[in-house]
């Protein structure tokens, strides 16, 4: 039987109207539960809201289970470029000479640019974020190394989730995204140059597709074998993190249920 990991709360507008109820929000995840019980894997997911209120409004659905990471785990990777940036000890327009030894298949377009290419450790980001290019990501991986990275996902807090093992939680991602709005991370700028090359990226089939056009999303995407991640801000009247993250899935059930 699946434990009960939801979190419900009440909110109002103005006039003291229930905008969502606690049964709207049992309704809403029994709906969920039911078009994912019949697929293969498990889905969890986890929406909260980024605004800057003391109270913390949230729901959820295994938020708390650790789950493959795939390309999510650039997300703590980015944060920790910015970071050391800010300190000065990474030049964003530092370059950087492409190595084929660098070159790593799957996501993005740089695997395919010649030996000796240059690019910018802010180029090399924006590609991390745009294409979720692998290449970049090993680049930036090497430059900062493991235990940097490691060091901002404690700083974060993001407590179920490994580099090493490619591991996160929905909890996870969504304090990422949360702390990223707020500021907890990074300056102001550096925030929203992240929050750029996380829109309009090359992965706009799955949260995206389900958002209306006019409203901006920035999201990170990951895909492996049996794994369909997504996760991001949804820049609404009232802007919202939701992740919705998977393991074991069948990829097409998956990419339609998202």
């Amino acid at each position: 039987m699946r434990p009960d990991t939801t979190v419900f709360t009440v909110e109002y507008d103005a006039n003291g109207v229930t905008l969502m109820t606690r049964q709207g929000i049992s309704e809403l995840l029994d709906s969920f539960k039911e078009k994912t019980s019949s697929l293969s894997g498990t889905y969890g997911f986890y929406v909260i809201e980024v605004d800057n209120k003391s109270e913390v409004r949230s729901y959820g659905l295994d938020q708390d289970v650790t789950f493959k990471a795939a390309s999510l785990i650039k997300l703590p990777t980015l944060a920790a470029l910015y970071m050391e940036a800010e300190k000065g000890t990474v030049g964003l327009d530092e370059t950087y000479t492409l190595l084929n030894s660098d070159k790593r298949t799957g996501a993005g377009s740089l695997y395919s640019k010649a030996e000796g290419t240059s690019l910018t450790y802010r180029e090399l980001a924006g590609l991390m974020g745009k294409e979720s290019d692998n290449t970049a990501f090993a680049i930036i991986r090497k430059k900062l190394g493991d235990s940097r990275i490691n060091q901002a996902i404690e700083e974060i807090g993001m407590k179920s989730t490994s580099l090493k093992e490619n591991k996160t939680s929905a909890h996870d991602i969504a304090l990422f995204f949360q702390k990223l709005w707020k500021g907890d991370l990074v300056s102001e700028a550096s925030r929203d140059e992240i929050l750029e090359y996380l829109t309009d990226t090359a992965y706009e089939d799955w949260i995206v597709k389900g958002i209306p056009k006019e409203v901006r999303v920035a999201h990170k995407y990951g895909r492996e074998l049996h794994v369909v991640n997504d996760a991001g801000i949804v820049f609404a009247e009232k802007p919202f993190v939701i992740v919705i993250i998977t393991q074991g899935i069948i990829e097409k059930e998956a990419d339609a249920i998202i």
